[in-house]
Order: C-alpha cells, then sequence, then structure tokens
C-alpha cells in the first residue's frame, strides 16, 4: 500500500462497505483552506517493517509501501477537502471504465514549518458498522445497516451517496470500524 493513491486504494477498495460515487462530489472550492502533502517520498509501512530509508524506493522492501507524493489538485485524481476531518476524495485509475470516486479521512499527525502534512493517519469513510463475516457467509460484505444517506448498490458490498454532509458525517465512526487506520510519513525529498 502506497501512501496516496494506493494507501487509500487499498484501504477503499481492498475490501468492502466503501461508499463511492459515479462524479465528484467535493469540488475545489471545498479545498480552500486544507493542508497538502510534503512532496517527496514517503512511506506506509506494515508494523514490524524493517528498512533503510535512505535506499532508492526501489530497494524497500515491500512492506514498506514507499512512494513519491502526487499532487492533489483539483481536477486531478485526488483533492483534499477542508474541514474535520479532512477528508480525500480520489478517483479510480485512469483508464478505468466507468470512473469511480472514493472518500477517505485523514488526520495530520505532523505539519511542517510551511503547514505541510509530513505524517498522517487514513481511513476509508464506510457505509455503515461493517459485517464481519464467518466461515460459509455466501452474503454481501457490506454493512447491514447503512448510515442515514447512504444507499447500499445492488450487489449490498459498497454504497453511494449524493450528499458531501453524508460523507463527512460517516468519517468520525468510520475511524472506529477500521481494522486499523493506515500510517503514512514523509521520508525524504526527491522522486526516488
Amino acid at each position: 500500500m502506497k501512501p496516496w493513491l494506493a494507501l487509500c486504494a487499498v484501504l477503499l477498495l481492498g475490501g468492502c462497505n466503501m461508499v463511492h460515487s459515479d462524479h465528484p462530489l467535493f469540488a475545489a472550492k471545498d479545498a480552500a483552506g486544507a493542508p497538502t502533502f510534503r512532496p517527496g517520498i514517503w512511506a506506509a509501512p506494515d508494523p514490524g517493517c524493517d528498512f533503510d530509508p535512505n535506499l532508492p524506493v526501489k530497494a524497500w522492501p515491500q512492506c514498506a509501501h514507499g512512494d513519491a507524493a502526487p499532487t492533489a489538485e483539483p481536477g486531478g485524481t485526488m483533492l483534499i477537502v477542508a474541514g474535520k476531518p479532512l477528508l480525500i476524495q480520489f478517483s479510480s485509475a485512469p483508464g478505468n471504465d466507468p470512473v469511480a470516486f472514493f472518500y477517505g479521512a485523514i488526520e495530520p499527525l505532523r505539519l511542517d514549518a510551511q503547514g505541510r502534512i509530513v505524517a498522517m493517519k487514513a481511513w476509508p469513510v464506510q457505509c455503515g458498522p461493517p459485517h464481519r463475516q464467518v466461515r460459509g457467509d455466501k452474503g454481501p460484505r457490506g454493512t447491514r445497516h447503512p448510515l442515514p444517506g447512504m444507499t447500499m448498490d445492488a450487489d449490498g458490498n459498497n454504497c453511494t451517496t449524493a450528499s458531501t454532509d453524508t460523507v463527512r458525517a460517516a468519517a468520525g465512526p468510520s475511524r472506529a470500524w477500521a481494522d486499523s487506520p493506515g500510517d503514512a510519513y514523509w521520508v525524504r525529498d526527491g522522486e526516488q
């Protein structure tokens, strides 16, 4: 899991019970006042992952989940939405048809002198309390109790909403439902 799109994608796309939309719910005006990520190399290591941050990212073990930070910008694949908590709206990989937009939340843990995020926790915005499947359960993997304003997809695995307020309201309880919010932090300047 890489810290940006991949961090969010793994958190959001790696499972079910995730909020998505077929168009962006947030616009550039919603990003006003939100901090940005410090450009450079970031890591989101698994617990116990041992790696040398001075080596090129390609030499890091997979468990370090290193990558160069992309720019979060209006019209791009990722938008940081101001507010508490900060939200991330990102689109599926370019070329995917249809394009989908997914939502996560972040808690900055540290900012640099320019006010850019250099360490954070991230978690997916979920449809409602997760359904814990038991062995042999072949049913839908999404919540059995969607939050107000969420509509479960036909397969019952994920949900949609047309409301930015619903996404924001779901972000708080979603943190408690996340298996473990992902930690990511800035390592150094550069792209490798």
